[in-house]
């Protein structure tokens, strides 16, 4: 085996947690079971930073070396194929390089969007991607993009007959998230780490789940020297050393909040019950709804299993006309924004 990039020992189908990126995980899953089979030859993973792209082709890369030692893998960044392409072109030895590649069981090449605008790279490569690809060698490539976006294909060179199936990582939804700040939670040793703690990580790491390893880390040290239980003023306060997105409150987060802050059930809002207090608290729920989160009306209406858009923009329109001059409203909502802010996000 040639193994350029060091594996890590936790990336593992195991230790990966399933929630919408399902159907990533089912894809990577099947070329770890049947490597070179057409229809996931070459597989193209894509999405955002830290998302779990290296996760799961180190765990397809675990899976098929277990199954055997033999194997000659190329694993290496588009940065580091690159230079060593430039290398072997300097000494007039790019026959022999691509020859080398040529002779392997596997290739994988992450970060390819970094082969962006180097022709004479583009052209090397596609060479061996296709002589691989005859020869039913599996091949995986990570980008944070789509290929179609970055290279500039010959006539006649369809992306999909170069570039196979393209599998998209989305960011962990709060579930997820929860799933993944548990399962790295436990990995630290901070089985007890308390369901408020989780939740407000899980609303405030969005996208980068690298950034939960720091999080838990400065969580660690703190249990270590303080030998005290990690409370949500200092995790407030530690999160400030982050550079972190607008948090992601889920929908059901905000109608609980809502409810009993009203001192209803969430059942209440979820009715058809028209009553003028529940009414009001289903109105205030999707004003919050739009505030504090990236779903669209319509969304927001699904969540109320309600189809008419038009529904929820009159309750905007509504809540914002009675805000202009309804004091109690407006001590109500600034309530309301306090409870949300506390519990759900680093900043105040």
């Amino acid at each position: 085996m040639s193994d350029i990039v060091k594996l890590n020992p936790l990336y593992t189908f195991d230790n990966f947690m399933v929630g919408n990126n399902i159907q990533a995980y089912d894809t990577c899953v099947a070329v770890a079971e049947q490597p070179g089979r057409n229809e996931y030859n070459p597989l193209f993973i894509y999405g955002g930073s830290g998302v779990g792209k290296t996760h799961l082709i180190q765990a397809i890369t675990h899976h098929i070396i277990s199954h055997n030692q033999d194997i000659i893998v190329i694993y290496i960044s588009a940065e580091m194929f690159v230079d060593q392409l430039i290398d072997a072109i300097s000494k007039n030895n790019t026959e022999e390089f691509k020859a080398n590649y040529k002779q392997i069981n596997m290739l994988i090449i992450e970060d390819i969007h970094d082969i962006i605008g180097k022709e004479r790279i583009e052209k090397e490569l596609l060479e061996i991607v296709k002589y691989l690809n005859e020869n039913q060698v599996q091949m995986i490539f990570s980008s944070d993009r789509l290929p179609k976006e970055f290279f500039e294909l010959g006539a006649g060179l369809k992306p999909k007959s170069v570039w196979g199936i393209l599998s998209r990582i989305p960011s962990p939804d709060y579930e997820t998230r929860v799933k993944i700040i548990r399962k790295k939670a436990e990995i630290k040793g901070l089985n007890d780490i308390q369901d408020d703690i989780v939740s407000y990580m899980a609303c405030n790491v969005a996208s980068d789940i690298r950034l939960i390893e720091g999080i838990l880390n400065k969580i660690c040290i703190y249990r270590k020297e303080e030998h005290s239980t990690v409370t949500i003023e200092y995790l407030r306060k530690i999160m400030k050393d982050f550079v972190l997105e607008p948090p992601q409150i889920p929908l059901e987060k905000i109608m609980l909040i809502v409810a009993e802050y009203y001192e209803i059930s969430v059942e209440d809002i979820l009715s058809n019950k028209r009553m003028k207090n529940i009414n009001q608290a289903r109105r205030i729920y999707i004003y919050f709804s739009h505030m504090f989160t990236n779903k669209t009306l319509q969304e927001i209406g699904w969540s109320l299993g309600i189809i008419d858009e038009e529904y929820i923009m009159r309750a905007l329109y509504r809540i914002k006309e009675q805000k202009r001059n309804d004091v109690k409203l407006n001590d109500q909502l600034d309530e309301i924004t306090r409870i949300i802010k506390d519990r759900f996000m680093y900043w105040r």
